[in-house]
């Protein structure tokens, strides 16, 4: 279960960062 949340918020980092890098 761990893993998945861990997962989910390294996505979630991602797209923001993605987001924040391009905006």
């Amino acid at each position: 279960m761990a893993s998945f949340i861990g997962i989910d918020l390294g996505t979630t980092y991602s797209a923001i960062s993605y987001i924040d890098d391009t905006g």
